[in-house]
């Protein structure tokens, strides 16, 4: 299984997806919902909007990061880099530990 180079791209970027979601959440929606239990802070019906498509996308990063993983298996087993360095039974005990760790 060989990536055409806009595929790599693609794959490259839905990776790094989850990441930037992660420093965005943390610097700026974290505050801006804690901010809701203090004085001044945002409406409530701010609030719920927030919560909301915070929850949403947290939904869509999970199952961008399962579907990666899921990708990543299938390459691994479809590449022919892998085959001449680690034998398949290897990349399969790889791939499980990789699909339990996920799992936790």
């Amino acid at each position: 299984m060989k990536l055409t180079r806009s595929a790599a791209l693609l794959v490259g970027v839905l990776t790094l997806a989850p990441l930037v979601y992660i420093v965005y959440f943390t610097t700026y929606l974290i505050p801006k919902l804690m901010s809701a239990t203090a004085a001044g802070g945002i409406a409530p019906d701010e609030f719920n909007r927030t919560f909301q498509a915070v929850f949403r996308i947290h939904l869509v990063a999970i199952l961008l990061v399962f579907l990666l993983v899921a990708f990543y298996i299938v390459y691994l087993f479809r590449t022919d880099r892998v085959q001449g360095d680690v034998p398949r039974e290897s990349s399969g005990h790889a791939s499980l530990l990789v699909s339990l760790h996920v799992a936790k």
